[in-house]
C-alpha cells in the first residue's frame, strides 16, 4: 500500500465528510491527554480565601445524630462554610465564592488525629506545628464552659485534600453541644464570631441536621444579613 503525503489525506478528507469524521474520532480516542487539560466532571479544587480577602463568610454547624444513633459513614458533628470574596453590591447571598464542608473533632481526640495526618503525609510539617500549638494552647481553656471542636479545610475532589493551614474551631457548650463561637484561621489569618443563632437570614428556623449559623458582613452589605459584629467593617 502506498502511503499517503499530508495533502493527499487533507483531498481525501475534504471529499469525504464520513472518513473525515470517522478518522478524527479514532485519533481522538488514541491522543495522549494534555496533562494541563481540565478533567470534565471534575471540579479544581478552591481553598478558603484569606481572611483579608472575605467580603462576607456563614458558618452553619451540623448534628448528623439520626433517631439518636451516630452515623455510620459520617462524623456527629460537621460544619459548613460558605464565602463571599465580591463587593458588596455583587453579593448574592445564594451564590457564594467559596463552599466547603468538613468534620469536626473533638478536643480530645483531635491530637491523635492531627498526628496520624502529619505521619502520613497529609499535612506540612508547617501545618502540623501550628495544629498542635493551637490544640495545646486550648487546653489551659475552661472546657466546662466550652469545648473546642476542630476542622480541617479540605477537598474531596480526588480523594481528601487538605488546604495548607487552613482550619476553624467552633466552641460548643460540653452537655448540650450548642454552638457559641468560632475562629477561622486561614495562613495566619484570623477571626472569630461569637453569635450563633437557629435561624437562617430570612428568620426561617434551620432545617435537618443544621443546627446553628453565623454570619459575618465584612463590607456592610447589609443592615441584617449578620449575627455577628466585625470591628472596623
Amino acid at each position: 500500500m502506498t502511503d499517503l503525503t499530508p495533502e493527499q489525506i487533507a483531498a481525501l478528507m475534504a471529499s469525504n465528510p464520513a472518513l473525515a469524521r470517522q478518522m478524527t474520532a479514532l485519533v481522538s480516542r488514541h491522543q495522549e491527554p494534555d496533562p494541563g487539560a481540565p478533567v470534565r466532571g471534575r471540579s479544581t479544587p478552591v481553598p478558603m480565601p484569606q481572611v483579608s480577602e472575605l467580603s462576607a463568610l456563614q458558618i452553619t454547624t451540623f448534628d448528623n445524630m439520626i433517631g439518636g444513633k451516630k452515623p455510620k459513614y459520617k462524623s456527629r458533628y460537621t460544619v459548613t462554610l460558605e464565602a463571599w470574596t465580591v463587593e458588596a453590591k455583587a453579593i448574592n447571598i445564594a451564590k457564594p465564592q467559596v463552599k466547603m464542608s468538613t468534620e469536626l473533632y473533638e478536643y480530645w481526640a483531635f491530637g491523635d488525629k492531627c498526628k496520624n495526618l502529619h505521619l502520613n503525609g497529609s499535612i506540612s510539617d508547617a501545618y502540623y506545628e501550628e495544629l498542635l500549638k493551637v490544640w495545646k494552647d486550648l487546653h489551659t481553656n475552661d472546657m466546662d464552659e466550652a469545648q473546642p471542636f476542630f476542622g480541617l479545610l479540605r477537598s474531596k475532589s480526588g480523594g481528601t485534600n487538605y488546604f495548607d493551614r487552613q482550619f476553624v474551631i467552633v466552641f460548643m457548650t460540653p452537655k448540650t453541644f450548642e454552638a457559641v463561637g468560632a475562629v477561622l484561621l486561614i495562613n495566619g489569618e484570623q477571626c472569630g464570631c461569637e453569635n450563633f443563632v437557629t435561624t437562617t437570614c430570612r428568620d426561617k428556623p434551620l432545617v435537618d441536621a443544621a443546627q446553628f449559623q453565623a454570619r459575618m458582613d465584612f463590607c456592610d452589605f447589609s443592615v441584617s444579613w449578620a449575627t455577628t459584629k466585625v470591628p472596623n467593617s
